[in-house]
């Protein structure tokens, strides 16, 4: 690898969001949580001393709501100005048998780097390389489509650099994700005054896996009104802004 140098950390893992969130669904219906698929909502509204969740198919009654919705979403529009967003880029090759994998000198390990943006690179399961990062703000003033191409281009140029045996690995898949960075990096976890009865949790940063863990178990101490000093940290009200 044509790199500065590393550090070698061990004790490491890969972690699938996906199969961890129908795992924690699983586990939740099993102690009684109900789960509706494919149902948008459409409008939340007081109902009482709870809300209602009107969604395309029904609606749910409950004393308090949840927004973990990574960023503000229309509904919630006042919101909006505390984000920047950013999209991410990442690419997955064709599978690699093992002269490839040889020729790439690459071993089962993750890497990231602390470029700005950053970059960072996984072996799959079935031997594929997932390469991502490239991140940068969205920019309204530019179609979509142009910056995804040029994203992806860099990231795979960016690799190569490190990686010359990739050129000849074909790119089989690419997308982007979006996700929304505060002022002080850190995410807004809590209630809003402008939003009875309800609780968020917006604003991860990449850290969703970090940030959103440490989310639910605050959201549980909101619900249950358990007080703790790491609140305020991650309240609307920190900082000259208010909430």
């Amino acid at each position: 690898m044509a790199g500065r140098g590393a550090i070698e950390t061990r004790g490491n893992a890969a972690f699938d969001p996906f199969k961890a969130s129908l795992g924690l669904m699983a586990a939740a219906v099993a102690h009684g949580a109900q789960v509706f698929e494919r149902s948008a909502v459409r409008r939340i509204e007081r109902d009482g001393e709870g809300v209602r969740v009107h969604t395309a198919h029904g609606q749910v009654v409950a004393s308090r709501v949840i927004v973990a919705t990574g960023y503000a979403t229309p509904d919630f529009r006042p919101l909006a100005g505390r984000f920047r967003m950013h999209h991410t880029y990442v690419l997955a090759t064709e599978p690699v048998d093992d002269e490839q994998r040889r020729d790439l000198g690459l071993g089962n390990v993750l890497l990231w780097d602390t470029d700005r943006p950053y970059h960072y690179v996984r072996w799959t399961d079935d031997q594929r390389l997932l390469i991502g990062g490239e991140d940068r703000p969205v920019d309204p003033r530019r179609r979509r489509a142009t910056q995804f191409r040029e994203a992806t281009r860099q990231l795979r140029a960016h690799f190569e650099a490190l990686l010359p045996a990739l050129a000849d690995i074909r790119t089989d898949y690419a997308w982007e994700g979006l996700f929304a960075m505060t002022p002080d990096s850190l995410p807004y976890i809590g209630p809003h005054r402008r939003y009875p009865r309800h609780l968020f949790a917006l604003g991860y940063g990449g850290n969703g896996m970090t940030f959103g863990f440490m989310a639910a178990r605050m959201l549980l101490e909101h619900w249950q009104g358990t007080a703790s000093p790491d609140h305020a940290l991650f309240a609307f009200t920190r900082g000259a802004g208010g909430a």
